[in-house]
């Protein structure tokens, strides 16, 4: 390859910068012709990947090995050497978007020349279900209920409401008006059960394979949940750590946060490996125990993290931990409870 000359320009290119040497003093970066070749750009390009790649592995490598050791040292400025917390959680993130799309055990579509014997079960269960009286009283006092059952080696759901659900919006508003003002639904309840009627309805027309199109984009929420807990993980921490405000100030709390949440998607990654590898049914109970064991991992990670970050004494530590783990707890079944209501809406809109 024909080696670079260096430029004649008296200034940088890039910044316009004085030039005093082969590299510019203000930005850094080399200053030659611009007469590169393709061959040039590829060794480049290589460069950039190895040079980024190590910082990657060096990241993951403390990440894994050393919790909190990461925070500490963006904390004392070292952070050079390894990737920036952000970026690092958009790349885990996407690392583990892939992990979850490779082991799904996203279901076919059932249709009645390739799965005969499937819509023969779920009509006649369902035929089943509506005459059988103990069944439809259940369901008077519970409004609906979903059958999850294998048949052949797949999975299905049978979803059943009851009859005041079972006729659509404007039957369920009659049934509902009939009734005396005791007995009637009100406010969020009787938001719910009309969205459960439309629900139904749709339901109702392609029962096949409803359920496993509606998981399909449901999943796609679970992300968003997870990433709108942040925000009330580093306020958790905040109210923690507020006497020591001055020395961890909100911003290392949001820079710990990302290192822990990254490290929850590697949990998480493990996770939707393992249930890919243990989907069957005569394996199922040890991958219960391997999930167990996640959720172990991710409450000592937790605790040792901010043992080693915020310095304080191991007792106290396990108490924040604890507290942390509750607030945050509390605050993830609020976004999930809101998150079902966007669940019931998003069912009213979905083709059969």
């Amino acid at each position: 390859m024909e080696e670079m000359q260096i430029a004649k320009e008296q200034s940088c290119a890039n910044c316009g910068a004085a030039i005093d040497g082969k590299f510019c003093k203000q930005c850094g970066q080399k200053v030659i012709e611009h007469k590169q070749t393709i061959w040039h750009l590829l060794v480049h390009f290589i460069s950039d990947i190895i040079h980024y790649d190590g910082r990657i592995v060096r990241t993951l490598k403390l990440l894994l090995t050393k919790p909190g050791f990461l925070s500490s040292e963006y904390k004392h400025d070292v952070r050079q050497k390894y990737v920036d917390p952000f970026r690092l959680y958009l790349f885990i993130s996407a690392a583990a978007f892939i992990a979850f799309v490779a082991f799904d055990n996203a279901e076919k579509t059932a249709t009645k020349i390739s799965n005969p014997e499937i819509i023969h079960y779920i009509d006649s269960t369902r035929l089943a279900l509506q005459k059988d009286t103990a069944y439809q009283a259940k369901l008077e006092k519970i409004r609906f209920h979903t059958i999850k059952d294998t048949v052949y080696g797949k999975k299905i759901h049978i979803f059943e409401v009851s009859d005041m659900l079972r006729h659509g919006e404007r039957y369920y508003d009659s049934v509902q008006n009939a009734l005396s003002t005791e007995k009637r639904s009100k406010g969020y309840k009787r938001y719910i059960e009309k969205k459960i009627s439309r629900v139904y309805e749709i339901y109702d027309t392609a029962p096949y394979n409803y359920i496993v199109k509606t998981w399909e984009r449901i999943r796609l929420i679970i992300p968003k949940s997870f990433l709108f807990s942040m925000p009330f993980f580093i306020f958790g921490l905040f109210l923690l750590y507020y006497k020591k405000r001055k020395e961890y100030p909100s911003a290392y709390h949001a820079i710990f946060t990302m290192h822990f949440f990254s490290m929850v998607q590697i949990f998480m990654t493990l996770d939707s490996i393992f249930s890919g590898l243990f989907e069957n049914p005569a394996t199922k109970t040890i991958y219960t125990y391997i999930g167990y064991g996640i959720i172990a991992g991710c409450i000592i990670y937790l605790y040792v993290a901010m043992f080693r970050f915020y310095k304080e004494r191991w007792w106290l530590t396990f108490i924040k931990s604890i507290l942390l783990i509750i607030f945050i707890a509390f605050m993830y079944y609020c976004i999930l409870l809101v998150m079902r209501q966007y669940y019931i809406i998003s069912l009213t809109s979905l083709p059969a």
